[in-house]
C-alpha cells in the first residue's frame, strides 16, 4: 500500500472572520498611541526650551529699559499669547514667540507623560522621577500664583498696628467716609478693573453709597 494513504490529511481550515470594528478600533489606538508619543516626547520638550531660553533672554534684554513688571506682564502673563520682543532703542526683532505661561502648559504636560508615565520605574531612575517631579510642582506652583495671588505692601512703624495694605502695580481709587471721632473708617474702594481699559478721552461714573453725598467720575485715566 502506498506511503501516501497512510499520511494524515492536511485540511485548509479557514481563518475566522474579523470582528467588526476592529480596523478602527486599531487606528483610533494608533491615533492615540501617536499623539501621546509626540506629546512624551523629548522633541517636544527640546523646542519647549528653546522657546523659553529666548524668551528669557529678549526678557532680560527688555526689562532693563521697560522695567521688572512690564516685562514679566508681557511675557509671562496669561493673556500673553504671542510675544514681539523690543530691543533698548524701540527696534522690534522680528522673532514672534509664543507666551511663556502656555509653553510652560506643554512642558508640563510633556514632563508629566514622558518623565512620570513613560519612564521605566526602579531605583535607578528614582532620581530622574523626582527631578520630573520637582519641576512640574515648580510649574503647578507658578501658574497658580499667577492665577489666584495677591500682593499688597503693608506699612507698619515700631510700637503701631495696621489693617490695611497697598498694591503697587494695581491702582485703585478709595473713598474714606468720615468717621464720628475723626478716626479712619472702612474705605470703598474702587478696583482697578473698573476704569484699567479707559483711554484718556472716555470718562466712567461709579455710584457711590447714600452716606456719601457725591458720585465719582473717573477721566484722562494713565497707566
Amino acid at each position: 500500500m502506498s506511503d501516501s494513504l497512510n499520511a494524515p490529511r492536511s485540511t485548509k481550515v479557514d481563518d475566522p472572520p474579523a470582528k467588526s470594528g476592529e480596523p478602527g478600533r486599531k487606528k483610533e489606538r494608533s491615533v492615540w498611541s501617536r499623539a501621546f508619543r509626540i506629546l512624551a516626547g523629548f522633541e517636544l520638550a527640546t523646542i519647549c526650551l528653546l522657546l523659553l531660553f529666548a524668551a528669557t533672554f529678549f526678557g532680560t534684554i527688555e526689562q532693563t529699559h521697560v522695567g521688572l513688571y512690564q516685562t514679566l506682564q508681557k511675557y509671562f502673563d496669561m493673556e500673553a499669547i504671542f510675544i514681539i520682543p523690543e530691543l533698548k532703542n524701540g527696534k522690534i526683532v522680528p522673532l514672534p514667540l509664543p507666551g511663556t505661561f502656555w509653553v510652560c502648559a506643554v512642558l508640563c504636560v510633556n514632563m508629566t507623560l514622558g518623565g512620570l508615565v513613560r519612564i521605566r520605574k526602579g531605583w535607578k531612575t528614582v532620581g530622574v522621577i523626582i527631578a520630573h517631579f520637582s519641576m512640574i510642582f515648580l510649574m503647578v506652583a507658578g501658574a497658580v500664583s499667577q492665577l489666584s495671588k495677591k500682593e499688597g505692601v503693608m506699612h507698619v512703624y515700631q510700637g503701631d498696628r495696621s489693617d490695611y495694605a497697598r498694591s503697587y502695580t494695581e491702582p485703585s481709587i478709595e473713598i474714606y467716609p468720615p468717621g464720628d471721632k475723626g478716626e479712619r473708617v472702612k474705605p470703598y474702594v474702587v478696583d482697578s478693573e473698573h476704569f484699567s481699559g479707559l483711554d484718556t478721552d472716555e470718562k466712567l461714573t461709579i455710584r457711590l453709597p447714600e452716606e456719601l453725598s457725591f458720585d465719582l467720575v473717573v477721566t484722562g485715566f494713565l497707566r
